[in-house]
């Protein structure tokens, strides 16, 4: 049975690890949409070939990536060592919303009521499973 101690600590370390979860999302993201060199953007190539090329000129944003899930995989390995993951993976669900709104935020993305419908019943349906 798990104390409430460990379970307030399971649960701080799953919201940390959401957090560097989120920047790797974001920083994959800005990497990929970053402009790719000069040279081709005046030589249209088709758009996977440009995600690449922008993934390479932006290869800090690739590293701070990476930086951020490795972050988030000692967060949660640590998380699991205080939670079962039956409790502590619906917890990290948490991550949609939080990813939804830093888009927002940061990358001025739009976010549809369609779209926050669905991440309410991603997060209701983990509620659920998590205070099971």
């Amino acid at each position: 049975m798990m104390t409430p101690l460990a379970r307030t600590l399971g649960v701080s370390v799953i919201l940390a690890s959401t957090c560097f979860e989120a920047i790797g999302q974001l920083s994959f993201k800005r990497a990929a949409d970053g402009p790719p060199s000069h040279s081709a953007a005046h030589h249209p190539l088709p758009k996977t070939q440009n995600g690449i090329a922008a993934a390479l000129t932006n290869w800090r944003w690739v590293l701070l990536g990476y930086l951020g899930f490795i972050a988030d995989g000692l967060l949660w390995s640590a998380a699991l060592y205080y939670l079962d993951i039956s409790v502590a993976h619906p917890i990290g669900s948490l991550v949609f919303v939080v990813v939804a709104i830093a888009s927002k935020i940061f990358l001025h993305e739009h976010i549809t009521p369609k779209r926050w419908l669905g991440i309410s019943l991603i997060l209701i349906g983990s509620a659920i499973v998590a205070l099971n």
